[in-house]
C-alpha cells in the first residue's frame, strides 16, 4: 500500500505538469508587471517619527526648557528607541525618534499619541498641539507626481477658479488621485490705503481708523430679549455695508467741525492680495496645478494615465490657455526605462542571432529561447515579491538575467545531453549558494551612496535564484518533454561533441604540454601574477599611534623614517602592481557622478525684515538676463518666502555638455556681486557638471557633546579662539547648524538709545507705533461681505510698499506733540545672525564648530585631529569632541571591507562543503583577483571616470569567475573519482578542454550582448564604465579559467 502511494506521488510529477507550472508562473509575472514599484526615491526613515510643535514669541531657550525637555523625558521611556534627536528654535521645536528595525510603528504611534494627550496640559498654554509625522505614513509621498503650469490672459484669481474647476472635472474619473492643489494665485482683498500726510493735517491717528472701521464692519450685540416661553435670545445689529462706496462714506471722528469721510483720506478698492510666494517659468507669471496620488498605486503607470487624460481634454480649453508640464516625478525614470528597454531588445536580438548561428537543432533552440523568457519573467516575479525598487540598477540586473539564462541553459543542456544531470545539479546548487550568500551580504550595505549597489546586489541574487530554478527545473523537463528517451540515440545526441573531440585531439596534446611547462614553474608564475595584481603596501599608513608592542614594531619598521623616505616611494610603484596603478591614477579621480539632466541652480537668501517683493525684484533682474541667452531651454523661478528664492535653469540639447553651462554660471556669479546684503549660492548638477569639483575650500567640523548647555557653549568659544591662532583658518563658526536642511538666518536689529529717546520726548512704545503706521502691513485684521463674497480687509499707508531701511532711519516721524523725529538721531540698524537653534542627541546637547582651511586638506585634517585631542584632554568630564565628518565618511570603507570578508568566508565554506575539500576553495577564491586584473586594466587604459557602477562591475566579473571555476572543478572532481588510477593531469586537461567550446560561446554571447550598452558612450551613467569593466574582466576570466586554473590544479608529483 505504501509502495503504491509512493509510486502515485512520483507519477504525478511529470515533465508536462512541471512545464505547465512554470508557464503559469510566467503568466503571473506578466500580470504583475504593472504592480512593480517604479520609484526614483528611496524611503530611509520608515522607522522614525518626527514630532513638531510651535510656541509663538518664545525663544529657543524657553522652548527647550519648557517644552522640548519635557517631551524628550517622556518619550525616552518608550521601548525600542535607537536614537532620539531634538532641535529647539525661535518659536518652534522638533523631536525625531528612531526605532530599531522590526518595531511595530503603528503601536508606537498609538503610544506617542497617548503620551501627548497626557503631557500637553503641562506645556505652555500658547503651545500648538504637537503633530506626528513619519512611520508608516512615509509610504505616502510628500511630493506631487505631476505639476502642470497654466498661463492665460486673465487675472490669476479668475484663472485659478477656472483651472481648478476644469482639472477636477477632467480627473474625476481617474482612480488613485489623492488630492489636487492650485498655487500661484492670491485671492482678492479690500485694500484701504490712507495718506499719512492728510491724516496729520486733519490730526487723525491711524489707530482711530481701525477703531472706526471695526465699529462699522462688525456686527454689534446690544443685549438679549426673552420670549413668552422663557427662551432668551441675543440681539445683533448686522453690518449695513454692502458696497465700496458705502465704506468710503464712513465718517471719521475729528476735533474739527468738518465732516471727514474715509474716502477723503484713503483710497478704497478691491485688489489681489500681495503674493506670499512666486512661481514662474521663463519669467512669466503662471498658475500651478499639483497632483498627488495615493501610495498604493503605481506612480509610473498612474502618471501616464493622468497625462493621457489631460492630453485628451486639452482641446476643450480656450486657445488662449497655455498648458505645460512643469514637473514630472516619473520623467527621468521613464526616459531611462525607454532607453534601457531599447538596449535590452538590441542585446536580445544579438543573442538570438548567435544562437541561431551556432545551434542547428530546433529542440535546442526552443529550449534556449524558452529559458531566456522564463528567466526574465521569473526574475520580475521575484523582484515584485521582494519589493525592490525598479531603477537603472534593477534594470541592469534584469538585463543580466538574460545573459545568465543563456549561460546556465547552455551548461545544463550540455549536462542533459551527456546524461550528467546529477553532477549538474550539484554544480549549479553550489554555484548558487556560493554567490547568493555574499551578494545578500553586500546588499545589506546601507550607506547612502551604496543604496543603488545594495539593490543591484540583491537583484542579482534574485536573478541567480531565478536562473537556478530555470536551469534545474525547466530545462531538463523541456528536454524530457520533447524526447521521451534522450539516450535512445547516443550517437545522434553526441555527434557534435564527438566531432569536436576528434577535431580537438590535434590541439589537446599542445594544450597539455603548454600547461605542463607553465605548471613546472608554478611558483614563478604565481609570483609574477601576484606582482601584476599588486601588493597593497601603499595602503599602509605613515603613522600608527599607540603604546602597544606592535605599535613600536611598526614605528621601527614600516613606519620608520628610512622606509618612508628611501624605500616606500619605490616599493609602492614596483610592488603596487595594477592595483596600485588603479588607486593612484583612477581611484583618486573617481566621484559619484550625477549624469542626470544638466541644471544650474541660483539660490538667494535675504535677512529677516525684507519682503517677498524685494526678493522678487532681485530674481526678476536675473530672469531678464537669462531671457537674452540662447541655449537655455527653461528657467523656473520659485520664491517661497522673503528670505528664500531660487531659479532652476535647464539647457537645450547640445548646449548641456559643452562649456556653456560653466559660462552662464560664471556670468551669474559676476552679476551676483552687484547686490549687497544678499547671500548667493550658485551651483550646477548633472552631465555638464559631473566632473566639476567646484573648487571648494576644505571644510572641517568638530562635534561637541555635553549635558550642560552653558558649559558646552563656553567650550565651543574656547575651541574657536584656539583655531584663530592658525593664520590659514578662516570662517570659524562656533554654532554651526547641525541639520543640513536648515539655513543660517539673518535679521535686522534696531538698537535704540534710551537716554537720547528721552531727550526727544518719546519711548520705544511710541516709536514702534509710529513705525507700524507707515510700514507695510501684511496681516488681515478684519473681514467684510461685498456682493455676497467674503473679502479680507487690509489697512496700510499709501506708500508703505516703498518703505525701506533708508526710510526707516531718515523719514521724519510725527509725535503727538507735533514735533518731528528721525530714528537715525538715536538708533542704529545692524545686520545680525538670527536666533540660533539648540540641538540635542540622546538628551545630550550638541554644538558644532566649523572652519575652513586655506591650503592642503591633509594639513587641515592634521589640525583637526590635534584640536580634537586637545579639546578632549581639556574639557570637563562628560564632554566629548569628535570629527563630525567621520559619521558618514570613514564608516563606508570599513563596512565594505567587512562585507567583502564575510563574502569570501561564505564562498570558502560553501565550496568546501561542495567539494569536501578545504584546499580547493582557495583555488576558486584565487580566480577573483585574476579576473579583476582585467577590470583594472580596462578602467586604466580606457581612461574611464569611475562612478558608483564600478562596484557592480566587480560583482559581476567575480560571479563569472567563481561560476566557471565551480563548474570545471565539479567535472574534474567527478573524473578523478571515476578513474582514480588514471593520469590526473591528463584528466584535468580533458575536463577543462571539454568546457572550452561552451565557455567560448558563452564569452562571445555575453560580450556581444553587452555591446549595445557600451555604444551609449561614457556619458551614460552606470553603463559605460560598468560594461567596459565587465568586458575586460571577462577576458582575464577566460584566460584565468583555461590557463591559471589548470596551473593551480596541476599535480607536479605525478609522472
Amino acid at each position: 500500500m505504501r509502495q503504491n502511494s509512493y509510486n502515485f506521488q512520483i507519477d504525478t510529477i511529470t515533465p508536462f505538469r512541471i512545464v505547465t507550472l512554470i508557464i503559469t508562473l510566467m503568466v503571473s509575472s506578466i500580470l504583475i508587471i504593472p504592480k512593480l514599484d517604479f520609484e526614483s526615491k528611496t524611503e530611509s526613515n520608515i522607522n522614525e517619527f518626527q514630532i513638531s510643535f510651535g510656541i509663538p514669541n518664545y525663544s529657543e531657550f524657553e522652548i527647550e526648557q519648557q517644552a522640548t525637555s519635557i517631551l524628550e523625558t517622556a518619550f525616552s521611556q518608550l521601548s525600542g528607541i535607537e536614537k532620539i534627536k531634538s532641535s529647539s528654535g525661535n518659536g518652534y521645536g522638533t523631536i525625531a525618534i528612531k526605532f530599531s528595525k522590526g518595531t511595530d510603528m503603528e503601536f508606537k504611534k498609538f503610544e506617542l499619541t497617548s503620551m501627548l494627550r497626557r503631557i500637553y496640559k503641562n506645556l505652555p498654554p500658547e503651545t500648538t498641539y504637537p503633530i506626528i509625522n513619519g512611520g508608516a505614513d512615509n509610504n505616502e509621498k510628500e511630493f506631487p507626481v505631476l505639476v502642470y503650469n497654466i498661463q492665460a490672459p486673465l487675472q490669476t484669481s479668475e484663472l485659478k477658479k477656472q483651472a481648478e474647476s476644469i482639472f477636477r472635472k477632467t480627473l474625476a474619473g481617474v482612480d488613485g488621485i489623492k488630492s489636487i492643489t492650485v498655487s500661484g494665485s492670491e485671492n482678492k482683498s479690500l485694500s484701504i490705503k490712507y495718506n499719512i500726510e492728510k491724516c496729520r493735517a486733519w490730526k487723525i491717528q491711524p489707530a482711530l481708523l481701525k477703531t472706526t472701521l471695526d465699529a462699522y464692519l462688525n456686527s454689534n450685540y446690544i443685549g438679549t430679549v426673552s420670549s413668552t416661553a422663557g427662551e432668551e435670545f441675543f440681539v445683533r445689529i448686522p453690518s449695513t455695508v454692502h458696497t465700496i462706496g458705502e465704506i468710503g462714506q464712513i465718517q471719521i471722528p475729528s476735533n474739527s467741525n468738518t465732516t471727514i469721510h474715509l474716502s477723503d483720506i484713503a483710497q478704497i478698492n478691491l485688489e489681489e492680495q500681495n503674493a506670499k510666494s512666486f512661481f514662474r517659468i521663463n519669467g512669466k507669471n503662471s498658475l500651478n496645478i499639483s497632483i498627488y496620488i495615493q501610495s498604493s498605486f503605481n506612480r509610473f503607470l498612474l502618471a501616464n494615465e493622468i497625462k493621457n487624460t489631460i492630453r485628451k481634454s486639452a482641446p476643450q480649453l480656450s486657445n488662449s490657455f497655455n498648458l505645460a508640464i512643469s514637473y514630472d516625478d516619473t520623467a527621468h525614470l521613464s526616459d531611462d526605462l525607454q532607453k534601457n528597454i531599447k538596449l535590452l531588445f538590441w542585446s536580445c536580438g544579438i543573442i538570438i542571432i548567435l544562437i541561431l548561428a551556432f545551434y542547428k537543432d530546433f529542440r535546442t533552440r526552443l529550449v534556449l529561447f524558452s529559458s531566456i523568457i522564463a528567466n526574465v519573467l521569473l526574475s520580475v516575479l521575484l523582484t515584485s515579491i521582494a519589493r525592490i525598487e525598479v531603477n537603472s540598477f534593477t534594470i541592469i540586473a534584469l538585463g543580466f538575467s538574460i545573459l545568465l539564462g543563456v549561460e546556465h541553459t547552455i551548461e545544463m543542456s550540455k549536462y542533459c545531453l551527456r546524461e550528467k544531470k546529477k553532477w549538474g545539479y550539484w554544480a549549479f546548487s553550489g554555484a548558487l549558494l556560493a554567490l547568493a550568500i555574499p551578494l545578500y551580504l553586500v546588499s545589506k550595505l546601507t550607506v547612502t551612496r551604496n543604496i543603488n549597489l545594495s539593490n543591484f546586489c540583491f537583484g542579482i541574487a534574485l536573478v541567480l535564484s531565478s536562473s537556478f530554478i530555470v536551469s534545474i527545473v525547466l530545462v531538463p523537463n523541456l528536454y524530457s518533454l520533447f524526447s521521451n528517451n534522450l539516450s535512445s540515440n547516443p550517437a545522434a545526441n553526441n555527434r557534435i561533441h564527438k566531432n569536436k573531440t576528434l577535431i580537438s585531439k590535434s590541439y589537446l596534446n599542445l594544450y597539455y604540454r603548454a600547461i605542463e611547462t607553465i605548471a613546472n614553474k608554478r611558483k614563478i608564475v604565481l609570483t609574477i601574477l601576484i606582482l601584476i595584481f599588486g601588493l597593497p603596501l601603499f595602503m599602509i599608513p605613515t603613522k600608527w599611534e599607540g603604546d602597544r608592542w606592535y605599535h613600536n614594531v611598526f614605528t621601527h619598521t614600516l613606519g620608520s623614517e628610512f622606509y618612508q623616505k628611501q624605500i616606500r616611494p619605490t616599493a609602492d610603484i614596483w610592488l603596487g602592481g595594477i592595483l596600485g596603478l588603479f588607486e593612484r591614477e583612477i581611484r583618486e579621480k573617481a566621484n559619484y557622478r550625477n549624469l542626470d539632466e544638466t541644471r544650474l541652480y541660483v539660490r538667494a537668501e535675504l535677512p529677516f525684515g525684507n519682503t517677498v517683493d524685494q526678493m522678487n525684484g532681485i530674481l526678476t533682474q536675473i530672469e531678464e538676463y537669462l531671457s537674452t541667452e540662447q541655449g537655455i531651454n527653461r528657467f523656473t523661478t520659485r520664491i517661497l518666502s522673503a528670505q528664500n528664492g531660487n531659479i532652476e535653469i535647464s539647457f537645450q540639447e547640445g548646449f548641456d555638455r559643452n562649456n556653456f553651462p560653466h559660462l552662464i554660471k560664471s556670468r551669474l556669479i559676476n552679476r551676483s556681486l552687484n547686490w549687497n546684503g544678499v547671500k548667493w549660492n550658485i551651483y550646477g548638477v548633472g552631465k555638464g557638471f559631473s566632473n566639476d569639483d567646484g573648487g571648494a575650500i576644505p571644510n572641517f567640523q568638530i562635534l561637541l557633546k555635553g549635558y550642560d548647555f552653558n558649559e558646552l557653549e563656553k567650550q565651543a568659544i574656547k575651541l574657536g579662539d584656539k583655531l584663530r591662532k592658525y593664520r590659514r583658518i578662516q570662517n570659524i563658526n562656533t554654532n554651526e547648524l547641525a541639520d543640513y536642511g536648515q539655513r543660517q538666518t539673518w535679521e535686522y536689529k534696531l538698537q535704540m538709545d534710551n537716554n537720547k529717546m528721552a531727550l526727544f520726548g518719546t519711548n520705544k512704545h511710541n516709536v514702534v507705533q509710529l513705525i507700524d503706521e507707515i510700514s507695510k502691513q501684511t496681516n488681515t485684521y478684519q473681514y467684510v461681505i461685498l456682493n455676497n463674497q467674503f473679502y479680507p480687509v487690509l489697512l496700510k499707508e499709501n506708500n508703505a510698499s516703498m518703505f525701506s531701511n533708508f526710510n526707516l532711519l531718515n523719514d521724519p516721524l510725527a509725535l503727538k506733540s507735533n514735533s518731528l523725529i528721525r530714528l537715525k538721531d538715536f538708533s542704529q540698524l545692524e545686520l545680525q545672525l538670527g536666533p540660533s537653534t539648540i540641538y540635542k542627541e540622546d538628551r545630550q546637547y550638541i554644538r558644532i564648530v566649523s572652519f575652513e582651511y586655506m591650503g592642503s586638506g591633509d594639513i587641515g585634517n592634521s589640525i583637526l585631529k590635534l584640536s580634537i585631542a586637545d579639546a578632549n584632554r581639556e574639557m570637563p568630564t562628560g564632554f566629548t569632541a569628535t570629527n563630525n565628518m567621520e559619521i558618514w565618511k570613514n564608516k563606508e570603507p570599513q563596512k565594505q571591507v567587512l562585507y567583502i570578508l564575510f563574502g569570501l568566508i561564505s564562498i570558502y565554506f560553501v565550496c568546501g562543503i561542495l567539494f569536501e575539500d578545504l584546499t580547493k576553495p582557495f583555488v576558486i577564491i584565487g580566480m577573483i583577483p585574476t579576473s579583476l586584473i582585467g577590470v583594472y586594466l580596462s578602467f586604466y587604459f580606457g581612461n574611464v571616470t569611475l562612478d558608483q557602477s564600478n562596484q557592480a562591475a566587480y560583482v559581476i566579473v567575480s560571479i563569472f569567475a567563481i561560476r566557471s571555476a565551480i563548474l570545471i572543478l565539479t567535472d574534474v572532481s567527478k573524473s578523478f573519482r571515476i578513474r582514480p588510477k588514471a593520469n590526473q593531469n591528463l584528466l584535468l586537461i580533458k575536463s577543462v578542454a571539454t568546457h572550452f567550446p561552451t565557455f567560448l560561446f558563452i564569452f562571445i554571447v555575453v560580450s556581444c550582448g553587452l555591446l549595445p550598452f557600451i555604444f551609449e558612450g561614457p556619458n551614460k551613467i552606470s553603463f559605460f564604465s560598468l560594461i567596459e569593466g565587465i568586458l575586460g574582466g571577462l577576458i582575464f576570466c577566460f584566460l584565468g579559467t583555461f590557463v591559471i586554473l589548470p596551473v593551480y590544479l596541476w599535480n607536479t608529483k605525478q609522472l
